[in-house]
């Protein structure tokens, strides 16, 4: 038996979610291999309910029949442990399918297989879970698709697309993370996704740590500075400008300009911010900033 190999050489796994449609997931590998996707292991992700098992078991009857020879069919319930999840409704549910993907796309990249991953079956929240996980470890030649097709409209049976169906895939673009890949070079040991999403929380929040000290280092003058981190101890206009020694309105022209320079900031991906840059905006992105700076060189409150 001849094995499928990609235009680059490797293999690719097919991961497809299903609920109570069979159709789904088969359809979705004949569109799959009909562009020439070279699948070896197409891996069927269900809840553990009864109408769940009665889908899974047409498909492992079509895969006994020989329609599709060269490929391997693994079904694998949402579960953990020995607790088996017959529907994604909580959080625990939720991580547990999560875990699933981050699982089977590390393996398929360690064994050089390619991963393309079918959305369209189950509940939307499965679609959600292979999202999040495709955007942390999507490499350039994986693939995220959804199924269309009219089958689902009537009473159809039928495990394979007909043209009356229209049935048609659409390629679904990742915007990837883009520092998982680094993350889990540096730190190899992490073998969850809770991990990685706590490790990658920490690099964003050091990220926006060394963006707030590059505004302000390098985006404020040194009398903007002075006024900045007064404004972050909570004082008033007329309290700085007593301390500082200036008008209430050379601060309060000085805050103008700042809360200017630090718009341009908060659209920055980072941060996110919102569109209107207040006294309040800024103390909750640059107070932490100036309270690093007291604790490092030992200072108390001005």
């Amino acid at each position: 038996m001849k094995t499928r190999l990609n235009r680059n050489g490797h293999q690719a796994k097919f991961l497809g979610t299903l609920g109570t449609a069979p159709q789904i997931f088969t359809i979705t590998l004949d569109l799959l291999l009909k562009e020439h996707i070279p699948v070896s292991e197409a891996v069927l992700i269900h809840t553990d309910n009864d109408d769940s098992k009665k889908a899974v078991d047409e498909i492992k009857r079509e895969f006994q029949k020989g329609t599709y020879p060269g490929i391997q069919l693994r079904p694998l319930p949402v579960a953990s442990g020995r607790q088996r999840f017959e529907d994604i409704d909580d959080e625990h549910a939720f991580h547990c399918l999560m875990q699933i993907f981050f699982e089977e796309i590390q393996q398929a990249h360690a064994r050089g297989q390619v991963v393309h991953i079918g959305i369209a079956g189950g509940r939307k929240v499965m679609a959600i879970a292979a999202m999040v996980i495709a955007q942390l470890l999507f490499q350039a030649d994986d693939g995220l698709w959804h199924l269309f097709s009219d089958f689902y409209d009537r009473d159809d049976q039928r495990l394979h697309a007909v043209p009356e169906q229209h049935s048609r895939l659409m390629r679904v673009p990742v915007l990837r993370y883009g520092n998982a890949s680094q993350l889990l070079a540096a730190f190899p040991q992490l073998g969850d996704v809770a991990s990685i999403l706590r490790l990658q929380e920490q690099w964003l929040e050091g990220e926006k740590m060394r963006r707030r000290r590059e505004f302000v280092q390098r985006w404020l003058t040194a009398a903007e500075q002075d006024v900045v981190k007064l404004v972050c101890c909570g004082l008033d206009n007329a309290t700085i400008a007593r301390r500082l020694h200036k008008s209430e309105k050379t601060v309060s022209n000085q805050l103008s300009r700042v809360y200017g320079k630090l718009q341009e900031l908060l659209q920055s991906s980072e941060f996110d911010g919102p569109s209107v840059v207040d006294r309040s905006v800024l103390i909750a992105i640059l107070a932490p900033y100036f309270a690093l700076q007291d604790i490092a060189h030992g200072n108390g409150a001005p």
